[in-house]
C-alpha cells in the first residue's frame, strides 16, 4: 500500500487554520494586534504585549520586554510576563558595556540583528516558572524588536515550553509575536511624536493669539495719543493755531481717526480668521470614509463597522473610488489590494500623484502576510497596511489612528498658514503706514508752501486708501465666510457695468502700456438678476489681477457674451441660459502645479525673474466667493509660465424686462 504525505503547509496557513495548538497561537496574535492598537504611550504597549503573553502561558511561560535608551548604552526592563522585576533573570537594567551583566546576550542580539535561543536556563538561574506546566523551563528565544530598515527599539525575551519542541512553526510563531511587540511599539512612538508636535503647534498657537492681543495695544495707544493731541491742539482758546496750523492739524486728525478704524478692523478680522481656520477638530459625525473593495460582503461588513462611528461611502473598485474622491475627496479611504480595473496599489499612486488628494490618509488591505508586502505598502506610500484575517477593534484602532495623524498634519499646516498670513498682511501695513507717518512728522515740524503741503496729504491720502482697501478685502472674505454677506439682487445691464468698470482701469493699463480691450459680442444679452456691486468687484479683480501680472506692452482682453451650455451645478432649476465673462491676458502665465490653488486665500505664485507685485493674494479668492454666492462659476486656465491666463466665469442669465436703473 502507498502512502502519499500531505502538501506542506505555509506558517501563516498552519497558524491561522484555527484549531487545537495552533488556534492558541492564532488567539495570541490577534489579540496582540487588537489590545496593543489602543496603546497611547510606548510603556502602555509594552504592558499591553506582555498581558496579552500572559494568556497563554501554555506556549510562552515567560516573557521580558526591555527597550533601548536613547544613547543605546542601556536596556531597561519596561515590563514581564510570570516574572518579578529585579530579580536575577530580570534585571531591571542591563549595561550593555558591561558584558559580566549581559545574562541575555543582547549584544550579540543587537549586532547580528538576529534571534538567538539561549540554553541552560536552569544552570544560570535556577528553577524557573512554567507557566502553565509544572516543569521549568530550560530555553528561552531573544528577539530584536526592529522596524525594517531602522534601528533596534529593544529586546523580547521569551521563555520556550518544555513540552514543545522548537520547530520552524514554534519558531515561525515568536517571530510573529516579535513583530506585533515592534509594530505596537512604533506607532506608539510615532503617536507620541506627533503629539509631542501637536503641543508645540498649540503653544506656537498661543503665543500668536497673544502676540495679537499685545499688538492691538501697541497700535492703538500710539495712535490714541497723536488724535488725543491733536483734539487738544484744536481746542485750546488760550493758544489757538493759526489758520494753516489748525487746517494741517485737522488733516492730521482725520487720517489718524481713519487708520486707527482700520487697524481696529484689521485686528478684529484677525481673530475671526484665527478662530474660524484653525479649529482643525474633526469631529466623528463629519468624518467621511471610503471603502473600496469589489468583494460585496466584505464592502459590508467594513461599512457596518464604521458606520457607528463615520460616514461611510463603499466603491466596487480603484476606478469607481478615484471618480468619488476627485468629486467629493473623504477624510480617509480604507482599500484592498487586489482589485479589477485598478488595484489598490494603482489607486494609490493616482490619488499620491495628484496634489488635491496626495494628503488623503489611505490603509491598505491585504491577505499578503509578511514584512516584503508590509514594506512594499508602506514605501508605495500608504499610511498604514493591515493584514487579514484583522480584529474588528484592531481595524478602528488604525482608523482612529490615522484620522488623529490628519488632525495634527492639518494642524500644522494651518499653523503655516497663520505664520504666511501674518508677515503678509504685516508687510502689506508697513508701507503704507511708514509714509503717512513720514509725511505726518514733516507737516508737524516743518512749515511747507502749499503745492508741497498737498502734496503731502496726497500722499497721506493714497496710502489710508492703500490700507482701506487691504482691509475691506479682508472684511468681505471674513463676512462671506460667516455668512454675513447679504446681495443686493436687481436687474444689472451687463454691458454698461463692464464698460465702466474697464473705464476705471484705462488708466492704470495705459501706465504700463497695455492693451486693454473690450469685446461685447452679443449685446442683446439682457439684463441680470445680481447685486451690481459686487458684480462690479468680481471684474475689477480680474482685470486688475490681469494688468498686474502682464508685463509692459502686453495685452488685456475681456469679452462679455450669452451662451447655452449645460451647467447643472449652478443652479437648482437647472437654467441653460448664462452669461459669461472672459478675461485673458499675455503674462507671465500660471504653473500647472499652482493652478489648483489660484482661488486660495492668502495665496500668490513666485513671479519668476522680478518680485512679486505685492498684495495679500485675496481677490481672487473674493471673486470666487462672490460668483458663488450669485449661483455661477469660474475657472482659471493657461498653458503655463510665460504663456498667459484666461479666467471664465458663468452666471446665471435672466431675461426679464429691466426692472431698475441699470448699475
Amino acid at each position: 500500500m502507498t502512502m502519499t504525505s500531505e502538501p506542506q503547509k505555509t506558517l501563516s496557513e498552519t497558524i491561522f487554520a484555527g484549531g487545537g495548538e495552533m488556534g492558541a497561537l492564532m488567539r495570541t496574535l490577534r489579540e496582540l494586534g487588537a489590545q496593543t492598537a489602543h496603546a497611547k504611550t510606548v510603556e502602555e504597549a509594552c504592558q499591553i504585549s506582555a498581558d496579552v503573553l500572559a494568556n497563554n502561558l501554555k506556549d510562552i511561560p515567560f516573557a521580558l520586554i526591555y527597550l533601548l535608551d536613547s544613547d543605546r548604552k542601556q536596556a531597561n526592563l519596561v515590563s514581564t510576563t510570570n516574572l518579578e522585576i529585579g530579580t536575577p533573570i530580570s534585571p531591571r537594567a542591563i549595561e550593555l558595556a558591561d558584558k559580566a551583566s549581559d545574562c541575555w546576550l543582547f549584544n550579540s542580539v543587537l549586532a547580528t540583528g538576529e534571534n538567538r535561543v539561549l540554553n541552560g536556563l536552569i544552570d544560570r538561574f535556577g528553577r524557573l516558572p512554567g507557566g502553565a506546566w509544572d516543569e521549568s523551563p530550560n530555553s528561552a528565544i531573544v528577539l530584536p524588536l526592529t522596524r525594517p530598515g531602522q534601528e533596534t527599539l529593544g529586546i523580547l525575551i521569551a521563555g520556550i515550553s518544555p513540552y514543545r519542541p522548537l520547530d520552524d512553526d514554534y519558531r515561525g510563531f515568536f517571530d510573529l509575536v516579535g513583530g506585533q511587540v515592534t509594530t505596537a511599539i512604533a506607532n506608539t512612538l510615532a503617536y507620541e511624536e506627533e503629539r509631542k508636535r501637536a503641543e508645540a503647534l498649540a503653544e506656537l498657537d498661543r503665543a500668536k493669539t497673544t502676540f495679537f492681543n499685545n499688538i492691538s495695544h501697541e497700535f492703538r495707544t500710539p495712535l490714541t495719543l497723536m488724535l488725543g493731541l491733536a483734539e487738544d491742539a484744536l481746542a485750546d482758546r488760550d493758544n489757538p493755531l493759526s489758520l494753516a496750523q489748525q487746517k494741517r492739524i485737522e488733516v492730521i486728525q482725520s487720517n489718524g481717526l481713519r487708520l486707527l478704524k482700520l487697524v481696529n478692523t484689521l485686528l478684529d478680522f484677525s481673530r475671526i480668521e484665527s478662530d474660524r481656520t484653525f479649529d482643525t477638530h474633526l469631529h466623528s459625525s463629519s468624518v467621511r470614509i471610503l471603502i473600496v473593495d469589489d468583494n460585496a460582503d466584505m464592502r459590508d461588513y467594513l461599512k457596518r463597522l464604521l458606520s457607528d462611528c463615520w460616514q461611510v461611502e463603499i466603491a466596487a473598485n480603484g476606478a469607481i473610488a478615484l471618480a468619488k474622491i476627485h468629486n467629493d475627496p473623504p477624510d480617509l479611504v480604507l482599500s484592498d489590494v487586489m482589485m479589477p480595473e485598478m488595484d489598490g496599489f494603482q489607486l494609490l499612486q493616482a490619488l499620491r500623484d495628484d496634489p488635491q488628494t496626495k494628503s488623503i490618509p489611505i490603509i491598505l488591505l491585504s491577505a499578503r502576510a509578511g514584512e516584503e508586502a508590509t514594506i512594499e505598502g508602506l514605501e508605495a506610500g500608504a499610511d498604514d497596511y493591515l493584514i487579514k484575517p484583522f480584529s474588528a477593534r484592531e481595524l478602528m484602532a488604525r482608523v482612529n489612528t490615522q484620522l488623529q495623524m490628519s488632525r495634527l498634519r492639518l494642524l500644522q499646516s494651518a499653523n503655516r498658514f497663520k505664520n504666511e498670513f501674518l508677515l503678509t498682511v504685516t508687510h502689506e501695513l508697513q508701507a503704507p503706514l511708514a509714509a503717512i507717518l513720514v509725511w505726518v512728522r514733516l507737516l508737524q515740524t516743518q512749515s511747507f508752501d502749499r503745492a508741497k503741503t498737498a502734496r503731502a496729504l496726497a500722499t497721506i491720502e493714497r496710502n489710508a486708501t492703500i490700507e482701506a482697501k487691504l482691509v475691506k478685502d479682508l472684511l468681505d472674505t471674513s463676512s462671506i465666510l460667516a455668512g454675513k454677506l447679504c446681495l443686493k439682487h436687481q436687474f444689472v445691464d451687463l454691458v454698461v457695468l463692464v464698460q465702466n468698470v474697464v473705464k476705471t482701469f484705462r488708466e492704470v493699463a495705459d501706465t504700463k502700456s497695455i492693451l486693454l480691450i473690450e469685446i461685447t459680442s452679443n449685446l442683446a444679452v439682457g439684463n441680470i438678476l445680481a447685486d451690481g456691486n459686487r458684480l462690479r468687484q468680481i471684474i475689477s479683480y480680474l482685470l486688475e489681477n490681469a494688468i498686474k501680472f502682464t508685463p509692459q506692452g502686453g495685452e488685456v482682453k475681456i469679452e462679455l457674451s450669452s451662451i447655452n451650455v449645460d451647467l447643472p451645478l449652478i443652479a437648482e432649476d437647472r437654467m441653460t441660459n448664462y452669461i459669461q465673462i472672459v478675461v485673458t491676458d499675455t503674462g507671465i502665465g500660471i504653473r500647472p502645479d499652482f493652478l489648483p490653488f489660484v482661488f486660495d486665500r492668502f495665496t500668490q505664485a513666485e513671479v519668476p525673474s522680478r518680485h512679486s507685485p505685492g498684495g495679500v493674494g485675496i481677490g481672487l479668492a473674493i471673486a470666487r466667493l462672490l460668483v458663488e454666492l450669485h449661483g455661477g462659476t469660474i475657472d482659471a486656465a493657461s498653458e503655463g509660465e510665460a504663456r498667459g491666463a484666461k479666467f471664465t466665469v458663468r452666471l446665471p442669465l435672466n431675461d426679464e424686462p429691466n426692472l431698475d436703473t441699470p448699475t
